[in-house]
């Protein structure tokens, strides 16, 4: 019986194990994500096996059917909250910062392209897919120009530059939605992203820390240190001479 139980656990523990258990259980997750987040696809799927515990790995002979059902489903929560975001409320994969406060999953974030590769695009309610494309439009921006932000205005062209079928109006609606998401930080006219804009507000308060600190106070009397100092150089300065003095004079 050993044997046979090895064997089952060196399966389970297996890529193709894992893919054959996801795909029974979470078929929209085999469909649709090694296309929407094709970097992180295999992490994902062996994530929750990482802690399972294996018994005949451990010397145990004997496990119950309703403990190996628990484990399952405790294993792949992960899987199982993925697969009822796909089916639900797709669009969420396509923002890290949504995905890390419902999963606690970090970098995890689908591209724009990917949604219309997956034909999931269409699927998408109005306003969640123009929140997409404002979203994909500012981080092009912020990466192709090095800013941090950008005019609401400028934002407007860049996402009906891409999409002309796109008012204004709905531009502005997108940007309120992901302001409501913490995706985006709006400040009148301008427009950042989240975790650029706490970067820059971070780096910005420790300069401001430097500049309106105390300044610091080193009790020393230069005078003292820079006297000292000279002494000392005379000191090495003389000692080397008297050597090479005691030198000559053995040498004749």
């Amino acid at each position: 019986m050993g044997i046979p139980t090895q064997l089952m656990s060196s399966v389970c523990l297996s890529v193709a194990g894992m893919h054959v258990t996801a795909a029974s259980l979470y078929p929209n997750v085999m469909r649709y994500l090694p296309t929407l987040l094709p970097g992180r696809f295999t992490e994902l799927l062996g994530q929750g096996k990482k802690s399972q515990k294996h018994p005949a790995a451990q010397g145990a002979t004997h496990v119950t059917q309703i403990d190996e059902e628990e484990e399952e489903e405790e294993d792949l929560s992960l899987l199982a909250k993925i697969e009822e975001i796909i089916k639900t409320d797709v669009w969420k994969l396509g923002f890290n910062y949504v995905i890390y406060k419902e999963l606690k999953v970090v970098h995890c974030e689908a591209q724009l392209r990917s949604f219309h590769e997956c034909k999931l695009f269409q699927e998408i309610p109005l306003k969640q897919r123009n929140a997409l494309r404002v979203y994909d439009s500012l981080k092009t921006h912020c990466y192709r120009t090095g800013s941090t932000y950008t005019e609401l205005p400028t934002l407007c062209d860049e996402v009906r530059r891409g999409c002309n079928s796109v008012v204004e109006m709905e531009v502005w609606d997108a940007v309120h939605f992901l302001k409501e998401l913490g995706v985006v930080v709006r400040d009148r006219q301008k427009v950042a992203l989240q975790n650029l804009h706490s970067y820059e507000t971070g780096i910005a308060e420790c300069l401001r820390c430097l500049m309106q600190g105390e300044r610091w106070v080193i009790p020393l009397d230069v005078n003292e240190v820079l006297t000292a100092s000279a002494l000392e150089r005379l000191r090495k300065k003389g000692g080397d001479g008297g050597s090479r003095e005691g030198s000559r004079r053995r040498w004749r």
